[in-house]
């Protein structure tokens, strides 16, 4: 989520799920942990956690109220769900965290007091003109680059002419969104649990490749949780199919909700461990060509994988 200054610069904002970079001991959690933190709908650490009382999934209580306004239940289908505070056990476990506020770097932070500096913050500060400023020189130095690279390819005239689709129009010719609620679960269910003959069977009867499976509008399809979760088979399989398609590289710019890409719901993922983060973007790259735009080449510098992508891939600027 992004919210806007007084001078209308957009910056990071923690309402739903909190992004694993604002956690400084992310690493010191088990999988299981991690997982049983993690909010279905945005993907990241659950923040004000909601929890169903009927099956115990937890939600940020941003994203359950996205839930409610679009007419739709918990995510396990529950008859008649009651969604209430989560427990105090969940609470705890947030308490565990060192946070880093993404205004003013103030860090080793617990749980509430991370809520209560970050509103002080909002509200006191404003994004002090220093930091606002710091930010919008690095986008525009970002912008500069990018324009310099698109020039230098123009001027080799080596480079094939791409055409360049919004996200949506991309979800327009991509996502489908035919399948009823159970269809969804089931392909939904095949995709995070890497079981990969039952996901081949599932397309063989003609489910849809990238149906929306996620609550509507989150632009969630199984390809992005299966890259999320790591159930590279699955992904591999979805992938080679869009190649077979000539829709390879439009999926691979297929953007979710919150603006991640196959490719980022990797590198981003809370389900993942940086050890199988490397392993999983490894077999990635040694398989295909990903083309990562300049957020993903954040995303791979942020996690020490660029010495790996420049060894299977060669330099960003191809």
């Amino acid at each position: 989520m992004t919210t806007t200054t007084t001078s209308g610069a957009k910056v990071p904002f923690v309402e739903s799920g909190i992004n694993e970079e604002y956690i400084e001991n992310y690493d010191s959690f088990s999988e299981n942990i991690l997982a049983s933190l993690e909010c279905p709908i945005c993907a990241g650490i659950v923040n004000n956690p909601y929890e169903c009382k009927n099956c115990q999934t937890i939600y940020c209580q941003e994203c359950w109220k996205q839930l409610e306004i679009s007419n739709k239940g918990c995510v396990m289908r529950c008859k008649n769900p009651k969604v209430e505070k989560a427990n105090k056990f969940v609470f705890g476990l947030l308490e565990k965290f060192l946070l880093k506020c993404p205004l003013c770097q103030t860090g080793s932070l617990n749980y509430q007091k991370f809520l209560q500096h970050f509103g002080c913050c909002i509200i006191a500060n404003k994004y002090g003109t220093i930091e606002e400023l710091t930010k919008l020189e690095k986008e525009k130095d970002e912008e500069i680059e990018k324009l310099k690279h698109d020039i230098e390819k123009l001027k080799t005239n080596s480079y094939q002419i791409e055409i360049k689709y919004t996200q949506e129009e991309l979800r327009k010719e991509l996502i489908t969104s035919k399948l009823d609620v159970n269809s969804k679960m089931i392909l939904y269910q095949a995709a995070v649990k890497g079981e990969l003959n039952d996901f081949k069977k599932l397309i063989d009867r003609g489910y849809p490749l990238l149906e929306e499976v996620s609550a509507a509008n989150f632009y969630w399809t199984p390809l992005h949780y299966a890259m999320h979760y790591g159930k590279m088979e699955i992904a591999f399989y979805i992938l080679d199919l869009l190649k077979q398609q000539g829709k390879y590289r439009m999926a691979m710019e297929l953007e979710s909700n919150d603006k991640r890409t196959p490719v980022l719901c990797l590198l981003k993922s809370n389900a993942l461990s940086l050890s199988d983060k490397k392993e999983y973007f490894t077999r990635l790259i040694q398989r295909y060509d990903i083309n990562p735009d300049e957020r993903t080449i954040r995303e791979i510098k942020n996690r020490n994988l660029e010495d790996i992508y420049k060894k299977y891939q060669g330099s960003y600027n191809k």
